[in-house]
């Protein structure tokens, strides 16, 4: 009833009711948590939930098992990790190898060079992709706020990986502008009469809802373990944070970013600055080691 809820399946005043019936013990929450942890973080199911208790209360339901029910426990550790040179050259050398490998490969460099997140990726429209300006439009349906529209702009690394994504569509059968760039695959569900199947192939009218197993694939092909597809979100974010770029250009590119976040950026943003400054005294102390290897006595200090 909780997962029908989601769907969009059951957003009344009335079906509000019937959930409270198949939930008045708290197992359905059990149920639901563990079903969808095995997809999302906690943080997401949680915020599913939050969106339900706001119905349920609406209809004066929700006292009757608020007591039973408790929010799944939030990582707090960060916003998570950048890949280090060599995690990032390991892993895009094997994706950008192989043209013909999983949906995943494509993606994960595209969220790398873009700072997209994995569900906005997944609801892009042809209609989004524009190669010929190298940008691609995410729209507010498919960010993770109301936040509206961002228009990113795309290097060469994402241009090479949203034309493959283009040419894979266009083979899977999305041709027209709104379908998606990445189809949904219907599993076969029956046979009929005269031997054709029903439910099966690609429907470019929905979106792909997963990936993982694609992206398994991927870390294990590249020789890495332990690297989630939305550090690829905070790998770019921290580059450009590391490059200077201010924080209000960054959110123009990245979209919502919280303050936790900023201040997080804004520390490797200034970590960035101190490496710059204390290379720079490394090569004087090199300078003046040499002057005094050669026997011209003490190093003068420059001002």
């Amino acid at each position: 009833m909780v997962e029908e809820f989601r769907l969009g399946k059951s957003h009344t005043k009335n079906s509000a009711r019937k959930i409270t019936v198949a939930c008045t013990s708290g197992v359905e929450f059990g149920t639901y948590h563990h079903m969808r942890l095995a997809k999302v973080g906690p943080a997401s199911i949680n915020a599913e939930v939050k969106v339900l208790r706001m119905i349920l209360k609406s209809a004066r339901l929700w006292s009757r098992f608020a007591d039973h029910y408790r929010p799944l426990k939030e990582d707090r550790s960060g916003p998570g990790r950048a890949l280090s040179p060599d995690e990032q050259k390991r892993l895009f050398e094997t994706a950008m190898a192989d043209e013909h490998g999983s949906v995943a490969y494509f993606a994960g460099i595209v969220s790398a060079n873009t700072t997209m997140r994995g569900c906005e990726l997944k609801r892009l429209k042809l209609a989004n992709v524009n190669l010929s300006e190298k940008t691609v439009a995410v729209h507010r349906s498919a960010t993770k706020t109301n936040g509206g529209v961002r228009l990113i702009p795309l290097n060469t690394s994402a241009v090479w990986a949203f034309a493959k994504l283009l040419e894979r569509a266009k083979v899977l059968g999305a041709t027209d502008p709104e379908h998606f760039l990445f189809p949904f695959f219907s599993f076969r569900k029956h046979t009929k009469v005269d031997g054709s199947s029903a439910g099966s192939g690609f429907d470019p009218t929905r979106h792909q809802t997963d990936w993982k197993t694609g992206w398994r694939n991927l870390l294990e092909r590249a020789g890495l373990s332990g690297i989630r597809f939305h550090d690829l979100r905070h790998h770019c974010i921290t580059r450009l944070a590391e490059a200077g770029v201010a924080d209000q250009t960054l959110m123009a590119i990245a979209g919502h970013v919280s303050k936790a976040m900023l201040d997080h950026y804004s520390h490797v943003r200034l970590q960035a600055r101190r490496d710059a400054v204390a290379a720079l005294e490394t090569t004087q102390a090199s300078a003046a080691v040499v002057v005094a290897d050669n026997g011209e006595g003490p190093a003068e200090t420059v001002n």
